[in-house]
C-alpha cells in the first residue's frame, strides 16, 4: 500500500502513484490530491524513521509531488502527526486531519497524556 491506484468510472487502472509512504487516506479537491501517509514500522521506528511519514503529501492529479507536510517523526507540535487516516479541505482550503493516536501511540504504558485525534491545518497566503 505504499501507492495510489487511479481509476476511470468503468473501473479500469489509469495510473499508479508512488513515491508514498504506507497510504491511508485520500482526498480530492480543487484539482489537488491529499494523500495521508504514515510509516508502517511501530512506534519504536518511528523515531528512527527519515522522510517516511507520517506525513500528508499534495499532489497534482497526475501524481505530481507539490508538497509535503511534516517528514519529521511523530509528534503533537502543531503540523506534526501520529497516523493521518482521513483528510478534509473546507471552502478556504484549510486542511484537516483524522489521526490515529491512540490506538498506535496511547496504548503504551509511558503514555502519560491524551493524544491528540484531530487537528485543523489553516493555509496561510504569503504577501
Amino acid at each position: 500500500n505504499r501507492r495510489v491506484q487511479v481509476f476511470n468510472p468503468a473501473g479500469k487502472l489509469e495510473a499508479r502513484w508512488g513515491d508514498l509512504s504506507r497510504t491511508a487516506a485520500v482526498h480530492v479537491s480543487k484539482g489537488l490530491v491529499y494523500v495521508g501517509e504514515y510509516y508502517a514500522g511501530g512506534s519504536e521506528a518511528y523515531k528512527v524513521a527519515g522522510r517516511l511519514g507520517p506525513r500528508v503529501s499534495i499532489l497534482d492529479t497526475k501524481g505530481n509531488i507539490l508538497a509535503r507536510l511534516s517528514e519529521e517523526a511523530f509528534g503533537d507540535e502543531p503540523g506534526r502527526f501520529y497516523a493521518p487516516h482521513a483528510i478534509a479541505t473546507d471552502s478556504n482550503d484549510d486542511i484537516y486531519v483524522a489521526e490515529v493516536s491512540y490506538a498506535e501511540f496511547g496504548m503504551h504504558p509511558n503514555s502519560d497524556k491524551e493524544l491528540r485525534s484531530m487537528q485543523k491545518l489553516i493555509k496561510k497566503c504569503s504577501a
